[in-house]
C-alpha cells in the first residue's frame, strides 16, 4: 500500500509575492526619476535647459530688492530712527583735489585753484545732481584746506531720492571726472558713501551676470554626464544589498540551490509521512 504524507506544504501565496514585486520595481521615487531620467535622456536634459533658461530670465525680470541691515544695540535702534518715514538722510560725497608737487599750495598754485574751482562750478551747475556744494575757495572754506595747503576738499550733497542715491551720484562722478581729464597733473578723486554703494553693485552685478551665463555650460556638461553615474548607481546598489548574478534566484547558482532545497523538503516530508503513518499490509 502506497503511503501518504502526513502533511502537505502550504500553498505559495501568488498575490503576496506579485504586490512585493510591484513594491520594489516601484522603488522610491528617487529612484524612479532617474530611471526615466536615463530612459529619456535628452529630455530630460532639454527640459533642464529650458528650466534654467526660465530661472534666468524670471530674475531679470523681478530684479532685485535691498533689504536694510541694521546694527545690534543702540546704534541699531538710532539707524531704525533715521530711516523711519519722515526723517531723510541724505548722502553726503566729498571730491579731494590734490597738488601733484610737494611745494604747491592752494594758495600759490594757480593750476590747483582753477581745479578746485572747477570742480564746484560743475557740480553746482548740476542741481538735480548735487547741492549744497562747499568750496575751499569760499566763506568758511578754510576748515576743507589741509594743514599744509597741498589738498582741498569740496563737498555736496547728493540730490533727489535717497534711496536712489547710488544711481545719481553717478552723473556727479562723470563730472568730476571730466575734470580730472582736464588736469592729468593734479590728483581728483570722489568718495563717499553714494559713490561706494554704486561701485559695489557695480561688482556684485558683474559677477552675477557672470554667474549666469557660466551656470548654464556648466548644467550642460553635468546633465550629459549624469546617464553614466546613473548607470553605475544601480550596480553599486545591487552589489551591496547580495543580489548578484550568483544570488539571485533566476540565476545558474540561484536555480541549483533552489532546487536542492525543495528536493530536501520533498525528502523531509517523505520521512515524516513514514513515521507519522505505518505501512500496513
Amino acid at each position: 500500500m502506497q503511503r501518504q504524507p502526513a502533511f502537505l506544504p502550504a500553498p505559495y501565496d501568488l498575490s503576496a509575492a506579485s504586490s512585493g514585486s510591484a513594491k520594489a520595481a516601484a522603488g522610491p521615487v528617487v529612484e524612479r526619476v532617474a530611471s526615466w531620467s536615463t530612459r529619456h535622456r535628452k529630455t530630460a536634459i532639454f527640459g533642464w535647459l529650458l528650466l534654467v533658461a526660465c530661472a534666468v530670465v524670471l530674475g531679470q525680470l523681478l530684479g532685485t530688492k535691498n533689504l536694510r541691515s541694521y546694527d545690534p544695540g543702540q546704534a541699531g535702534r538710532a539707524e531704525r530712527v533715521l530711516n523711519q518715514p519722515g526723517v531723510v538722510q541724505r548722502p553726503s560725497e566729498g571730491v579731494l583735489i590734490q597738488a601733484g608737487s610737494v611745494s604747491a599750495t592752494l594758495a600759490n598754485d594757480a593750476q590747483l585753484r582753477r581745479a578746485t574751482e572747477a570742480v564746484v562750478t560743475t557740480l553746482a551747475s548740476s542741481p538735480g545732481v548735487a547741492r549744497d556744494v562747499r568750496s575751499p575757495l569760499g566763506p568758511g572754506g578754510r576748515s576743507l584746506v589741509s594743514a599744509d595747503g597741498r589738498s582741498a576738499l569740496v563737498t555736496f550733497t547728493v540730490a533727489g531720492d535717497p534711496s536712489n542715491a547710488d544711481k545719481t551720484v553717478l552723473a556727479a562722478e562723470h563730472a568730476v571726472a571730466a575734470v580730472k581729464a582736464k588736469y592729468p597733473g593734479l590728483r581728483i578723486a570722489e568718495a563717499g558713501p553714494a559713490s561706494l554703494g554704486a561701485a559695489t553693485n557695480s561688482v556684485v552685478g558683474q559677477d552675477f551676470r557672470r554667474a549666469e551665463v557660466t551656470s548654464v555650460p556648466i548644467t550642460l556638461v553635468l546633465l550629459c554626464g549624469r546617464h553614466r553615474l546613473l548607470a553605475v548607481l544601480p550596480a553599486q546598489g545591487a552589489g551591496g544589498t547580495g543580489q548578484g548574478p550568483q544570488s539571485r534566484p533566476g540565476g545558474p547558482a540561484g536555480g541549483r540551490h533552489f532546487r536542492a532545497r525543495d528536493r530536501g523538503v520533498r525528502a523531509d516530508g517523505d520521512d515524516l509521512a513514514g513515521r507519522a503513518v505505518p505501512d500496513r499490509h
